[in-house]
């Protein structure tokens, strides 16, 4: 799901072009940078505690933890754009880390009922 509302966003904005970083001279192609924003989402929910076993049954509570794992995935992301120099746009990353959110809560709301 992750991976989906960011290639959308990237697609709907016409900025899914290769990523270069002028201060290290690559450049990341956009599935690597994909994952890589991937691997920051699941690790900053693993970081907000969502992946404990006493969490996973609590759906108001998870719901809670998940809008704390966006925040901490948006931080993270921002500084890994500054770090290398992305030339992406704000609005996209946060219409990136916005719509994964959406998509985590309606599968968790399909899937628990909440």
């Amino acid at each position: 799901m992750f991976l989906i509302a960011s290639a959308t966003v990237l697609n709907l904005r016409h900025e899914n072009h290769p990523f270069y970083t002028p201060r290290f001279g690559f450049t990341f192609d956009t599935t690597v940078y994909l994952i890589v924003a991937t691997c920051f989402w699941i690790w900053s929910l693993h970081q907000v505690g969502v992946y404990h076993r006493h969490i996973m049954g609590d759906g108001y509570q998870l719901n809670l933890l998940l809008i704390k794992g966006m925040a901490v995935c948006w931080i993270i992301q921002c500084a890994f754009h500054f770090f290398f120099k992305f030339e992406l746009t704000l609005t996209s990353l946060c219409l990136m880390v916005v719509f994964r959110q959406v998509g985590v809560s309606c599968l968790v709301m399909y899937f628990f009922r909440v």
